[in-house]
């Protein structure tokens, strides 16, 4: 392609940034936090918590004239990505897609339908009619906020965002990475989700990193793609899209649909030495899915790459991460990344980096993010 050029938008650019500079191109950014290493990837602005997402449009219009794609949580705020649509070319899914996707009922109905494995969802006010666990989901959701376990007969939240009931699945949480052209999609990877770890500081339900790529049965691999295919033919997705579910056994039962490059992307690249962006814009014009020089889901990949997010257990001030891991001994064992500045204040429950490793097998990988995501929390302790 002549003109390389692209920018990104969402909560954290910073991955999907370093992707598109890997693959050749000419980086703009628009994110919340303005990290360290986002800005290495080029020029950009930050739009403060304050502000996000409402001032993306006003700052994309003083932009380059170059196609956006999105990341993070920008599939909620569908007026907002209507708004960029009208301004710059969108590589991704637009915010008719995104709207459609709110309706968790009718998408697990849809799955029913086609006789594969679904965790069934009401709504609140009929919740007393049904029986079992289920969790509270707000509608427009994002990794993992908001959720709890929904109490028959509790108080509902007055005055905050809609919410659904999901039922609750007992099995292992993954992800999966595929990309479309509208028409076909294929699967790229499989990862163990992070949820909810004390190591991390997260919330209960809240994502804190993947695990990947995962080596999985030949029942597991085609039971991703059904649901891929169906997701694909039902909604037209386009390029780069994720799935989160339960799976128990070989079983795959759909909790979430992420419409965009999500950040179990990361791993999938930097355990098979490939590049995604490239592909996912040739594939949101349409064009042919080209091979990919890797194993597939169901062999053992070349490495396991470890990825956690780090919360803030307290109020802090950023300490110099050269120091830290200096101090720490993680040189060359831990990378990090999604760097606030030195010194920048962190209130507690904040994310405040990530964490990247890479390892022979997800066992170690699992374990040394924990050892090093304590260490730092320790180190980080006021």
């Amino acid at each position: 392609m002549k003109d390389k050029r692209l920018i990104i938008i969402g909560a954290s650019a910073r991955a999907a940034a370093e992707s598109a500079r890997r693959a050749g191109y000419a980086i703009y950014w628009l994110d919340q936090f303005g990290d360290v290493d986002v800005k290495a990837t080029g020029p950009g602005q930050r739009i403060p918590a304050g502000t996000y997402p409402d001032a993306i449009p006003m700052r994309l219009a003083a932009a380059p004239a170059v196609p956006f794609l999105y990341t993070g949580a920008m599939e909620n705020h569908t007026e907002v990505l209507a708004a960029l649509e009208q301004l710059r070319p969108l590589l991704g899914n637009g915010s008719q897609v995104c709207q459609k996707l709110h309706d968790h009922q009718d998408i697990a109905e849809l799955i029913a339908r086609h006789k594969l494995p679904v965790a069934r969802v009401v709504a609140p006010s009929s919740a007393q009619t049904h029986t079992g666990k289920w969790l509270e989901k707000p509608v427009c959701g994002a990794g993992g906020a908001g959720i709890r376990d929904y109490r028959y007969g509790g108080p509902h939240r007055p005055g905050e965002a809609a919410c659904y009931l999901q039922q609750f699945i007992a099995g292992e949480s993954r992800s999966a990475v595929f990309i479309s052209n509208g028409s076909e999609c294929e699967l790229l990877g499989v990862s163990a989700q992070l949820v909810g770890l004390p190591a991390c500081n997260a919330t209960p339900y809240s994502y804190c990193g993947s695990v990947g790529p995962l080596t999985i049965s030949a029942r597991e691999y085609e039971n991703w793609q059904q649901l891929g295919r169906l997701l694909v033919r039902a909604f037209c997705l386009l390029g780069l899209f994720g799935i989160d579910a339960i799976v128990t056994g070989d079983a795959v039962y759909l909790v979430e649909i992420n419409p965009r490059y999500t950040a179990s992307v990361e791993v999938y690249e930097l355990a098979y030495g490939i590049n995604t962006i490239e592909r996912h814009e040739r594939a949101c014009h349409g064009q042919p899915l080209p091979a990919w020089d890797r194993p597939p889901a169901t062999a053992v990949a070349p490495a396991i790459i470890g990825k956690g997010y780090l919360f803030a257990a307290s109020d802090l001030n950023m300490p110099d991460p050269r120091l830290m891991q200096a101090r720490l001994g993680l040189d060359g064992r831990v990378r990090f990344a999604d760097l606030p500045h030195p010194g920048q204040p962190i209130m507690a429950g904040q994310p405040m980096m990530s964490l990247l490793i890479r390892r022979a097998d997800a066992a170690e990988a699992y374990a040394d993010l924990l050892h090093a995501a304590d260490r730092i929390s320790d180190y980080c302790l006021p």
